[in-house]
């Protein structure tokens, strides 16, 4: 009965084009889709740079594999304990705590938060799905805002009566934008809220030595958590949740995923160290990919296809009207570009809603100029094709 059950919920969503399965993109394509966006996978300097580390601070493997347990048993050292102190003064805060991933960071920080009582928890539409999945196991009642819309923020401030917290991304995951957070963090102010920051897609890629945008805009005391993940520009894995002393020793209480799972080993921190290193001193790429943001934002839509226009290396190509037929257009679409040797990856339901399937293009600082024209000459092309308009009309 239960395969049954599986079965047809399996067929529902390949009906709708949106099954999801398991694949490995060719590697002699141009990478338009992993979030490695300074290159420090693809370049390797972040592999060198981990292998002398081991040799030269862990002679031995032994201690490399895993921590043991969680940090409150037996998972803590005197490693991760000075990372942490670091990663506080890099980021200019009071206190850090790492997390195993972004993913647990945010599901940690939300539902500890949320065995609160009076706590009101209000959150952009657009958030990322692990903080989503933090509001659904919070006892706090929890309202979302229309996307980026301050207006729509500041009336639902202005019928609270609890203590409210207001989540956001510096740069959203699937619009590819910013978050205004000068404004927003004064609006909070004004009603005396406090404001957390994911700032997954923007740490690496902002501020001098890429410290992530809440730094660079000057706002890293007025914003009451930061979540900075290590598995986009950094290249590695696990994540850092930088906040007040008071808010660390809280989650060390409280957070049942820091609490209940294995501590982050020696091996995951020699990598992380080792991609901040390289990261600091990644100017120039971050410049490369400012002209290449530049040299995409050149570039307008067409009738058939919106090519966006981020401040960001996030970008979208989406059916120019809301479309039932999307979904097939997206992936006729992606189709086309993965056949021209161009690894691009839909956004189907439930990932967004749906009607507003997309591609997502992520830019790299290893892109060329060449490979962003020849892309979007290549989408002005199709959306020529009556082929690819019939078929995405039938």
């Amino acid at each position: 009965m239960i395969a049954k059950l599986l079965s047809k919920e399996l067929e529902n969503r390949e009906s709708r084009n949106e099954l999801r399965k398991l694949r490995i993109l060719p590697s002699h394509h141009v990478d338009f889709c992993s979030n490695d966006y300074l290159g420090l996978i693809r370049s390797g300097d972040l592999e060198r740079s981990i292998q002398e580390a081991i040799t030269t601070a862990c002679p031995t493997s032994s201690r490399l594999a895993g921590a043991g347990s969680s940090r409150l048993i037996a998972g803590n050292n005197e490693h991760v304990q000075a990372f942490e102190e670091w990663l506080s003064t890099f980021y200019g805060g009071e206190a850090a705590l790492i997390f195993t991933s972004g993913y647990n960071a945010n599901l940690g920080l939300i539902s500890a938060l949320g065995t609160l009582n009076d706590l009101v928890f209000l959150y952009d539409e657009q958030i990322h799905a692990s903080m989503r999945d933090g509001f659904r196991l919070s006892r706090a009642k929890s309202h979302h805002f229309q996307h980026n819309d301050l207006d729509h923020l500041e009336n639902l401030l202005q019928r609270q009566k609890k203590e409210v917290i207001v989540f956001a991304e510096a740069v959203y995951s699937m619009e590819g934008d910013r978050a205004p957070l000068v404004d927003m963090v004064e609006l909070i102010e004004r009603y005396g809220a406090k404001l957390i920051v994911d700032e997954a897609h923007a740490v690496g890629l902002y501020g001098a030595s890429g410290e992530g945008l809440v730094q660079s805009l000057g706002l890293s005391d007025r914003v009451f958590a930061r979540v900075c993940g290590w598995g986009k520009a950094h290249g590695s894995q696990g994540a850092v949740i930088i906040a007040e002393q008071q808010t660390k020793e809280f989650l060390i209480n409280f957070s049942r995923p820091f609490i209940y799972s294995t501590g982050i080993s020696h091996l995951v921190l020699i990598a992380a160290e080792c991609s901040y290193r390289i990261v600091q001193r990644a100017r120039t790429e971050r410049a490369k990919m400012k002209r290449l943001i530049d040299e995409w934002n050149t570039h307008p839509s067409n009738d058939l296809i919106t090519i966006s226009n981020n401040a960001t290396p996030i970008q979208i190509l989406q059916p120019a009207q809301p479309r039932a037929e999307a979904t097939a257009l997206i992936h006729k679409l992606s189709s086309i570009l993965l056949a021209h040797k161009m690894n691009v990856v839909p956004i189907y339901s439930p990932t967004v809603s749906r009607g507003s399937e997309r591609i997502r293009i992520s830019l790299h600082a290893f892109n060329s100029p060449e490979e962003v024209r020849t892309l979007l000459q290549l989408v002005d092309n199709i959306a020529m094709s009556t082929d690819i308009i019939a078929e995405g009309s039938a």
